[in-house]
Parts: structure tokens; C-alpha cells; sequence
């Protein structure tokens, strides 16, 4: 079985590099594949309690700029 792993960014800019939706605030990707760019997630109302665990990571960039795929 594939182990699912996840990275959730919240809280800054997320520059996706999709021109229809160029600027978010959130995104989510489980084994590279964004499943969510959008507005802020409610990580409580996700269930998700811990910034940290095996299988997913959560990042705050702090207000400042992401961009996906160019660091790993």
C-alpha cells in the first residue's frame, strides 16, 4: 500500500503559476498532487491538531511568498 503523504501551506501567498487562479492564500498536496488552492483552511474543523506527524506536514509561511515545486 502507498503511503499518503500530505503538505498543507497556510498563512501567506501561494503563487501556483496557474493562470486562472495565480494567487492563494492555502494550498494542499497529498504525494505531489494539489487537492485545494483557495482561502485559508480551518485546519481545527479538518481534524488536524498537530503542525506535524508522520504523514503530513503544515507550513506558515508567515505572510511571506510560496511557491510550489521549486523547493523540496
Amino acid at each position: 500500500a502507498m503511503i499518503r503523504r500530505g503538505l498543507i501551506l497556510t498563512g501567506g501567498t501561494v503563487h501556483t503559476l496557474d493562470p486562472e487562479q495565480p494567487v492563494v492564500r492555502a494550498m494542499m498536496a497529498f504525494n505531489g498532487v494539489v487537492e485545494y488552492a483557495g482561502d485559508d483552511l480551518d485546519l481545527k474543523g479538518m481534524g488536524v491538531e498537530d503542525q506535524r506527524s508522520d504523514w503530513l506536514r503544515v507550513l506558515d509561511p508567515g505572510g511571506r511568498a510560496a511557491i510550489p515545486g521549486l523547493v523540496s
